[in-house]
């Protein structure tokens, strides 16, 4: 009991203004910052712009939808602190009478800057909605799926300088039935009110990707897309694109369809018929293009680009594509995925043409591999030292399910077995004007290690980094910060 009202009488440990401090770092979810918040009127108070501002959604429960209506009309401020907003379903699906209050809710959130809304073209329709919508002022990113004629009308009325945009089908649009009954996803028409604003697209599998006559989107520095698109539209629409990111979702990955595409697209350019000047109109501007090898292949563009992410799950490197597509964009910084399984030794062997890549990031797919590792390192790597390499970073990985062409335990001890400091000392020897080499083992057989080359009068030799020298180098020796985001998503899925 002495303890108990010791610990009672002893006062607070920390101060009001490091308890407050500590706010942000809870809002990941409500449930963490909540009881935080219940401790006292102090803490709930403070912690309120947290819990409302970080990210408010609506679904079709009819009890959280009327609670947080009341909550708002009775709390004004509250609706103040709501910057982002979500609103899935369908008013359909709503339990009986909850669908009334999104509108109202909407209506409310005065200083809302981020908006999503999950079947645009069904609220758009409902009572109440649009007007409620072209009641907002300060909605800077928006995120639409299921897009029609009514959603565009209100999207014109809006008045809204959007910086970022989200656009698309639903998520399980291959079963929807309502995406038949849209007009086609054109997403540079839906958003051509925007055009002066926009800086940043998401699109997912749209149908066209024509822009109106006379729209243009000069402010477009990043676009991401998903599915099958033309890219003399993206390249006369967005002139001073930056970043450019085509995901999954187009037919192109077989040889015979990338040579058409790419034959197609050099004989109409070639013509004097396309969007720009006769030949092959490119972009002056960008940076970043992560695109597998064969979308790369067949767009047969014709500028230089300083980073290429050339890594796709599961696709079959075809070597002459990947020579052409470096020959076209003539990048410094790759990064690349080798299955060797799908691409067979033989294939491989003559991976690294003469090119100016100064930065290489290898990915070395193992899964399956029928062929001793010792044989897959010398012939994936017999051509280094054609390139004028001062950083290369390896991946050792095999994950995912085995089809018994090599046991896992057999591929695991053989990447134990390895000297990997000799590994990257072969590495050197073979390419002596290497600054940097790294080695990451997906599998952890190794340490994730990293060295940085020495010059010295009797010859360059190795010096470990900690894990602080690692992130410092690869930060400063890719640059990736206007990327970053992207990145971290290609890397969830590779």
């Amino acid at each position: 009991m002495a303890t108990t009202r010791l610990y009672a009488t002893q006062g607070m440990v920390f101060n009001w203004d490091i308890l407050v401090c500590l706010l942000p770092y809870l809002t990941i979810e409500p449930r963490q910052l909540l009881p935080f918040m219940k401790t006292c009127r102090t803490l709930y108070e403070a912690g309120i712009p947290f819990l409302y501002g970080d990210h408010t959604s609506i679904d079709y429960r009819w009890k959280p939808v009327r609670s947080l209506h009341d909550t708002l009309v009775s709390n004004p401020r509250y609706a103040n602190y709501i910057r982002k907003l979500s609103i899935s379903g369908v008013p359909e699906d709503y339990e009986k009478g909850a669908e009334e209050f999104v509108p109202k809710i909407l209506a409310l959130c005065h200083a809302l800057e981020d908006l999503a809304i999950a079947d645009a073209e069904a609220y758009m329709e409902y009572p109440g909605f649009t007007e409620a919508m072209l009641s907002l002022k300060h909605v800077t990113k928006l995120t639409l799926q299921l897009v029609g004629p009514v959603t565009v009308k209100a999207l014109e009325e809006t008045g809204w300088s959007v910086i970022r945009a989200h656009i698309g089908p639903s998520d399980n649009y291959l079963e929807d039935e309502r995406v038949e009954e849209l007009a086609p996803l054109n997403p540079l028409e839906i958003l051509s009110p925007f055009a002066e604003s926009l800086t940043h697209l998401y699109v997912y599998y749209p149908d066209d990707m024509k822009a109106p006559e006379g729209v243009c989107y000069p402010r477009m520095t990043s676009v991401v897309i998903a599915g099958h698109v033309d890219p003399c539209y993206l390249i006369s629409a967005f002139p001073n694109l930056t970043e450019f990111d085509w995901v999954e979702g187009s037919d192109i990955e077989k040889v015979e369809h990338a040579d058409h595409y790419r034959r197609d697209r050099v004989e109409y350019e070639g013509s004097g018929n396309a969007p720009q000047a006769r030949g092959r109109p490119s972009w002056a501007s960008l940076d970043f293009l992560a695109s597998s090898i064969s979308r790369v292949y067949s767009m047969a563009l014709t500028c230089p680009v300083r980073v290429w992410d050339s890594r796709v799950r599961a696709q079959v490197l075809h070597v002459p594509h990947f020579h052409t597509a470096l020959q076209d964009i003539r990048p410094t910084h790759v990064l690349l995925n080798v299955w060797v399984f799908r691409c067979t030794l033989a294939k491989i062997a003559d991976l690294f043409p003469p090119a100016n890549i100064t930065h290489l990031f290898v990915k070395l797919d193992l899964l399956n591999c029928p062929d001793p590792l010792t044989a897959v390192l010398d012939t994936v790597f017999s051509t280094l030292h054609r390139l004028p390499l001062t950083f290369l970073y390896v991946v050792f990985d095999y994950q995912g399910m085995f089809a018994g062409n090599k046991a896992p335990d057999t591929l695991t001890k053989e990447i134990k077995a390895m000297d990997i400091e000799a590994f990257a000392t072969s590495l050197l020897t073979k390419v002596p004007s290497l600054e940097h080499i790294m080695f990451d083992f997906q599998r952890k057989e190794h340490p994730n290690t990293a060295w940085r080359v020495v010059p010295s009068s009797e010859g360059a030799t190795l010096r470990k980094m900690n894990d602080l020298e690692r992130n410092e180098a690869w930060a400063e020796e890719w640059k990736l910060a206007g990327s970053s985001e992207r990145l971290q998503i290609r890397d969830s899925r590779f």
